[in-house]
């Protein structure tokens, strides 16, 4: 019988093709626009990893409880704690440390700066995954530290930097200087726990690698831990354990100091980490903000089907009268309404393929703001297809249901009342009437919503936009550049540097150059320490405050045009062979040194500069930049000299006279010609890295805004079919009152009235509910209220405007009613 159903649906539908059209179009829009969002929640959260078993996984933290703090903090571990956790739990069959590190490749082509995940013995058997070629590494290659430089490409490095080479196994490959052997090849697809990994190395292998102090700081905290449940116990089971391990770490890594801090360890979910909290509560709402639109479409499409139902009553009266039964019509109605929808999702899922790739482009523009999922994770996946297929039948029945019902309720004696008009004017015509009213007032209530969250992040971003970072962007070009400590040993780092910014400041069209450890809006290696002392004394307690410290030379500050606020910028005379001096920030000062100068005052920071109780003199203040989050405000930063603190790695910033990238290629050829095997890599202008930050916010708006104009649009043509609908019922009525000599004007305000009442309530509902989810945009909203007095005042008048524009077109075809014509239809 559901044949037979779909036969006659079809060729119902065949009789107009103009309604089938519109109707799979809109669907199809908005199907493959909830499937294209869909795809990134199923990469994140719903798609099972290609690790074996994965449902025994769990993450591994380091608990810090703080006296006075709401609950605890959990932090990575230090590799004492790590190897101490891992001996003493007996919860997981296998417990793995990991954490990125990033390399330079060199041989075999230009050097190259790779992202490496540094991993122990265990981590390829406890995800179980075998190489496609070769081996993974085992217990015996993380036992002895520096016993085992061997190497595990990724799939995409091995084909884009060794071609396939089928005989790679066995090579020596060269990973900061040191000769590692290629043990095999990961598989396609495979980007290691990290999410972006390009190649795997024993993590015993770190300080040959990445320099000393990985493997023996017990308070250098830098790598993750993972761990595979044994057989038969809870995750609930496991952290009754780990309890045991926090017993011991107290025991054996006391603080070094008296504090209410409490240490220790947790187990917890396992964390895919595709996705940072901020972008993981956009991603949520964007699907929220498409499936509204996707039920703003449905009920177009109902309010389609409910004039198609009232032009059909004559047949559905004839097929009741004729013995068909109620359930028999709504069930045929339904089907017409499924094939509709499975026509939509088809076209939507096609739409959707190239949805997909759009997002994928975008994710690397994003990747700095938390978007981590690789883009080959984001396709159209078997669960995808499922989501697509259950949406399309949902949508179907979803908007076919109300039509259905409506339309089966249809009576021989209504019709042969009403006559063979055709324009649902009886009884039967008001009930359509006033449920398509009822759906526009629902519409405009959900267009209210959508709006209005989009009218709040809009503003946000506007906010966001208006930010003074601290610094000029323009004409600047940054090129980062991170030799390893066998390619640049620290004590040659000054003389390196020295003599590159000479040679790049005679480049033609450079204005300055300078360099610096750690760049605004999160570039480089940027750290966080603390005050541990004033004025040669122990800082007190309420004096130990966080701080940013950034190693700049000479011209930083000029160059970035920071403004000195108080005492003076960095020399070349402030070296080495000086005492050790410090620039700070507004802010840092006014935390430090509260109503007080602090030009002359010395600090103690916990980074090696002030090793062994050396203290510097605070020479200069200068203005906030924003080095962290730019959400966020500005940070207590100090700024001490790079020639005071030498390090391989830094960040060469160009000011030009004229297009910055144009001295991209003599930059890359002065590095080559004083070191051929030093990389450089992300090179991108100040400008280009500003937009980077400001992607996922700009995304963010602009995806809401692309929603929000599509629910205004649809609302405005879903009560421009009301209206016309009703007109066309009260032909009769306004030509009579026409005749009988009322003016033209009252006919359109009767009619304008009528559709600004259905308004007025939908804007009433809609801003009850706007104003009760709008607190989920809270982590969305830079120094915007979630209850923004503007936005909702002109999100109403916005809405209001259109749906005026849309009711004059009915008013005015109100006002062409002849009295004759209106007398025809009796």
């Amino acid at each position: 019988m559901f044949v037979q159903d779909a036969r006659l649906g079809l060729r119902s539908l065949r009789r107009q093709p103009g309604f089938f059209a519109l109707a799979v179009l809109t669907l199809g829009v908005g199907i493959g626009a909830t499937v294209s969002i869909f795809t990134v929640l199923d990469a994140a959260f719903f798609r099972a990893p290609s690790y074996r078993e994965p449902a025994r996984l769990a993450s591994l933290y380091v608990s810090v409880q703080r006296a006075g703090a709401a609950g605890p903090d959990s932090i990575v571990w230090s590799y004492p704690k790590f190897e101490t956790m891992r001996q003493t739990v007996r919860s997981f069959e296998a417990v793995a440390g990991h954490q990125i590190v990033n390399m330079n490749m060199t041989g075999n082509g230009d050097p190259e700066r790779l992202r490496i995940e540094v991993v122990s013995g265990s981590y390829f058997e406890l995800l179980g995954i075998q190489p496609v070629i070769g081996r993974a590494f085992g217990p015996e290659d993380d036992v002895t530290p520096g016993a085992h430089p061997v190497i595990v490409l990724g799939h995409g490095l091995w084909q884009r930097r060794f071609g396939a080479d089928p005989t790679i196994v066995g090579r020596t490959v060269q990973m900061n200087d040191v000769a590692l052997t290629v043990l095999g090849v990961a598989p396609r697809g495979f980007y290691g726990l990290a999410n972006d990994a390009e190649a795997w190395v024993p993590l015993t292998m770190v300080t040959e690698l990445a320099g000393p102090g990985r493997l023996e700081g017990v308070w250098s905290h830098w790598m993750r831990a993972t761990g595979r449940l044994a057989p038969g116990v809870t995750l609930a089971q496991a952290q009754q354990e780990m309890a045991t391990v926090s017993q011991r770490l107290e025991e054996l890594y006391p603080l070094p100091f008296a504090s209410d801090t409490k240490w220790g360890a947790v187990a917890g979910e396992f964390d895919r980490g595709l996705l940072s909290g901020p972008v993981r509560n956009a991603v949520w709402v964007l699907f929220g903000a498409v499936l509204l639109v996707l039920l703003i479409a449905c009920v177009n499409i109902a309010n389609l089907l409910l004039a198609r139902a009232a032009l059909r009553e004559r047949e559905i009266a004839v097929r009741l009268a004729l013995g068909a039964r109620r359930s028999r019509l709504v069930r045929q109605l339904l089907t017409e309404s499924v094939i509709l929808a499975l026509a939509g999702g088809v076209l939507g899922t096609l739409l959707a393929y190239w949805g997909v790739e759009a997002l994928a482009a975008l994710a690397p523009g994003i990747a700095g703001n938390g978007w981590q999922i690789a883009g080959e994770s984001l396709r159209l996946e078997g669960s995808v297809l499922a989501f697509a297929l259950l949406l399309s039948l949902g949508t179907g029945v979803l908007f076919g249901l109300v039509p259905a019902i409506q339309g089966s309720r249809a009576t021989i004696g209504d019709v042969l009342r009403e006559g063979a008009r055709g324009s649902g004017s009886g009884q039967a015509g008001a009930r359509v009437l006033g449920t398509r009213s009822l759906l526009v007032m629902s519409e405009v209530a959900l267009a209210i919503v959508l709006l209005a969250g989009a009218g709040l992040v809009m503003r946000s971003f506007a906010r966001l936009s208006e930010v003074n970072f601290g610094f000029q962007p323009e004409s600047a070009l940054s090129v980062r550049l991170a030799p390893s400590a066998r390619q640049l040993p620290v004590d040659q780092a000054t003389a390196f540097y020295d003599r590159l910014l000479a040679e790049v400041s005679a480049l033609p069209g450079v204005r300055s150059a300078t360099i610096t450890q750690c760049m605004p809006l999160g570039i480089g290696s940027c750290s966080v320490s603390a005050v541990l002392g004033l004025d040669g004394r122990p800082a007190e307690p309420g004096e130990q405050t966080d701080i940013g410290v950034q190693a700049v030379d000479a011209e930083f500050l000029r160059t970035m045009a920071v403004p000195l606020r108080r005492g003076r910028f960095f020399t070349a005379t402030d070296d080495a062979s000086s005492p050790p001096v410090v620039v700070l920030n507004e802010t840092a000062a006014r935390t430090i040194f509260p109503g007080e100068d602090p030009i002359g005052r010395t600090i103690q920071i916990g980074v090696p500069l002030f090793g062994q109780g050396r203290f510097g003199e605070v020479i200069g203040v200068v203005g906030d930049v924003r080095y962290r989050n730019p959400e966020n405000p500005a940070a207590a930063d100090a700024y001490i000299s790079s020639r005071q603190a030498p390090s391989p790695g830094a960040v060469l910033l160009v000011k030009t006279a004229g297009d910055p990238t144009a001295i991209v290629p003599g930059v890359r050829a002065l590095v080559r010609a004083i070191n051929p095997n030093i990389p450089l890599f992300d090179i991108r202008t100040m400008e280009e890295r500003l937009n980077g930050v400001l992607a996922r916010a700009r995304f963010s708006s602009a995806m809401l805004a692309i929603f929000a104009g599509c629910a205004l649009l649809l609302a405005a043509i879903g009560l421009y079919g009301v209206m016309a609908y009703a007109v066309v019922q009260r032909t009769r009525e306004i030509g009579i009152r026409v005749a009988l000599g009322a003016e033209r004007r009252t006919v359109v305000g009767g009619v304008v009235r009528q559709a600004m009442t259905l308004v007025a309530v939908g804007i009433v509902v809609g801003l009850g509910a706007s104003l009760a989810l709008s607190r989920l945009l809270g982590g969305m909203l830079y120094e915007t209220s979630a209850v923004d007095p503007a936005t909702f005042l002109v999100v109403p008048l916005v809405l209001a405007a259109v749906a005026l524009a849309a009711s004059v077109v009915p008013a005015w075809l109100a006002t062409r009613i002849e009295p004759a014509t209106a007398l025809r239809y009796e």
